[in-house]
C-alpha cells in the first residue's frame, strides 16, 4: 500500500512498519489494531500485548517526576520507581517513641521539599489470571534516606538485583559540604 511517511519491509520473516520522518507523522499515527479471529497476527510475526494498569505514585504531587527512573526485580515481583524532584515524607518521633498518638493509628512526617523519593510496588496474582483479569502492582513503601536534604534527587536512578534496592540520589553531598 501507498501510506505516505510509512515504509515497510519484512526482516528475519516478519513485517516491520517504519515511521519514516517522526515529528511530521505524528499528526498521521491512525494504525490501530483491533481484536479478531484467525491467524493475522502470528503470520505478521506480531506479538499482542493486553494492557494491564498504570502504575501511578502513592501521593500526587507536581513536578516530582515520577517514573523518571524505573526498574522490575529479576523474579518480576517487586517493581522500583524514582521521583527524584517528590517531596520525601520523612518519619518524625517525639520524645523517644515513648507517646503514641491515637493509639499508634496517627503518623506524624516531616515533609522534605524536592529530595527524591524512590517507591516499590509488590506484584499480586490474580486468583484467575488472563488477559482480562491480571495480576497487578500495588504500592509497598516509600524509600528515603533518612540523611536526605532537599534538592538531593534521590531517586534519579533505581536498581533492584538478588534483593538488594540501589537508588542514585547525584545531588547528596554526603555530609562532607558546607553551605
Amino acid at each position: 500500500a501507498n501510506i505516505p511517511n510509512i515504509s515497510a519491509a519484512t526482516v528475519n520473516g516478519a513485517l516491520q512498519i517504519t515511521l519514516v520522518d517522526v515529528e511530521a507523522g505524528e499528526q498521521f499515527i491512525k494504525l490501530e489494531v483491533a481484536p479478531g479471529t484467525g491467524t493475522a497476527f502470528s503470520d505478521l510475526g506480531l506479538k499482542p500485548w493486553v494492557y494491564a494498569q498504570t502504575i501511578v505514585p502513592p501521593f500526587t504531587q507536581a513536578y516530582a517526576h515520577f517514573g523518571t527512573s524505573i526498574n522490575i526485580s529479576d523474579d518480576a515481583l517487586t517493581l522500583s520507581v524514582g521521583a527524584p524532584d517528590a517531596t520525601a515524607f520523612l518519619s518524625t518521633t517525639f520524645d523517644n517513641s515513648t507517646t503514641d498518638f491515637d493509639s499508634g493509628s496517627t503518623n506524624v512526617v516531616d515533609p522534605m521539599p524536592e529530595s527524591g523519593v524512590a517507591y516499590t510496588y509488590d506484584f499480586l496474582n490474580s486468583a484467575s489470571p488472563s488477559a482480562t483479569n491480571p495480576g497487578k502492582f500495588v504500592y509497598g513503601q516509600q524509600i528515603y534516606d533518612m540523611s536526605i536534604t532537599s534538592l538531593d534527587k534521590f531517586g534519579s536512578s533505581v536498581s533492584y538485583v538478588d534483593g538488594i534496592l540501589l537508588v542514585g540520589a547525584p545531588n547528596d553531598d554526603l555530609g562532607d559540604s558546607s553551605g
